[in-house]
C-alpha cells in the first residue's frame, strides 16, 4: 500500500528528533530514532493491518518494539495514513483522533 503522513505525524517526527538531539544533546541517537520510526512506517505499508485495531475507524495502533513509540494510522483504500506517534508516556488518547 502507498503510504502518506499527515502535518502532525511529521511535525511528531520532527518534535522527536529535536528533543533527543537538541534537549538530551544526542543527534547521533536521535537521527537512528527518526529512522527506526520511518522503517516502522514500511513494515506498516508492507502489512497494514499489523497494528492493533481501535475503537476509532479504519484506525490502528502499531507499537514499535524496539523503541517506546507508538504510531497511529488509519487505512484508507490503496493509501496507509500515519496520523500521529506518540511516546509511550504520552496518554494515548489525546493524540488519537
Amino acid at each position: 500500500m502507498r503510504l502518506r503522513l499527515t502535518p502532525e505525524a511529521y511535525a511528531d517526527l520532527d518534535n522527536i528528533h529535536s528533543y533527543i538531539a537538541d534537549e538530551q544533546q544526542r543527534p547521533q541517537t536521535a537521527a537512528a530514532v527518526v529512522r527506526q520510526i520511518e522503517q516502522s512506517f514500511e513494515r506498516i505499508s508492507n502489512h497494514p493491518r499489523i497494528g492493533r485495531v481501535t475503537p476509532f475507524p479504519d484506525t490502528r495502533e502499531y507499537t514499535i518494539a524496539s523503541l517506546p513509540f507508538t504510531v497511529i494510522y488509519r487505512l484508507r483504500d490503496e493509501w496507509v495514513e500515519i496520523i500521529t506517534i506518540f511516546h509511550e508516556s504520552q496518554h494515548p488518547d489525546k493524540k488519537r483522533r
